[in-house]
């Protein structure tokens, strides 16, 4: 019933995020027809979409999201859910559940589709290229959703979405400026493996370990607030 009700109140959102990747490719597609594309301007023009999709996902935690509905129905009243006889640990650990297996399935989905539509991605890579960049990118879109839940814990509104949106830009550019180094972004742009054939090791395990972090900074919150 948890992971049902989970997927009623994200469906929509879920649905709208292929959606817009599709429109991203489709502008792609007629571009490549028009004057020849590297693979990096390919990979790079997925950038935002990658760094924004796992906000929305994240929905407004264990409360109804706002997106898309001029009203609430039962299953999206956050009262109903709160009476339900479950622990809010629960229904975190299925809102989440729920969201990243969203989160996987259009990560995988888009790697596919940029393999399919674009001969110049199969030429500068192979198949085993493409798993790394699935891995790359659950790393970091995971992180990114586990960052916007414990978000979402904290705070109500658009503004989750856009403050998540902003500090990786801002993280963006202060690496880029300062600490080069310590890339952890660059595993989806500049150094994907679809391009630099290899995994960002260091980058893959400092994201695992934020996620492990902000889900479990959420579930505290979530645990001890008062709605």
């Amino acid at each position: 019933m948890l992971g049902t009700k989970g997927w009623l109140e994200t469906r929509l959102i879920f649905v709208f995020v292929l959606w817009v990747f599709a429109v991203n490719l489709g502008a792609d597609l007629i571009q490549a027809s028009r004057m020849p594309m590297k693979a990096s301007d390919l990979v790079m023009s997925m950038l935002l979409i990658w760094v924004f999709f796992p906000a929305m996902l994240a929905g407004n935690g264990i409360r109804t999201a706002k997106v898309f509905r001029p009203s609430a129905g039962t299953h999206r009243s956050m009262y109903f859910t709160l009476s339900l006889p479950v622990s809010r640990v629960r229904l975190l650990a299925v809102r989440v559940g729920v969201g990243l297996l969203e989160t996987l399935i259009i990560d995988i989905a888009v790697v596919i589709a940029m393999m399919a539509l674009f001969p110049v991605l199969r030429n500068a890579s192979n198949f085993e290229d493409a798993i790394l960049y699935i891995v790359a990118l659950v790393a970091y879109t995971f992180a990114l959703y586990s960052f916007s839940t414990l978000w979402a814990a904290l705070l109500e509104g658009a503004g989750r979405v856009w403050g998540t949106f902003l500090l990786v830009i801002a993280m963006r550019w202060v690496v880029a400026h300062s600490l080069r180094g310590l890339d952890i972004l660059g595993g989806i742009a500049g150094g994907a493996p679809l391009l630099t054939h290899t995994l960002p090791w260091v980058a893959l395990v400092v994201l695992f370990g934020l996620t492990v972090l902000f889900l479990a900074g959420a579930w505290k919150v979530v645990d001890s607030k008062e709605y």
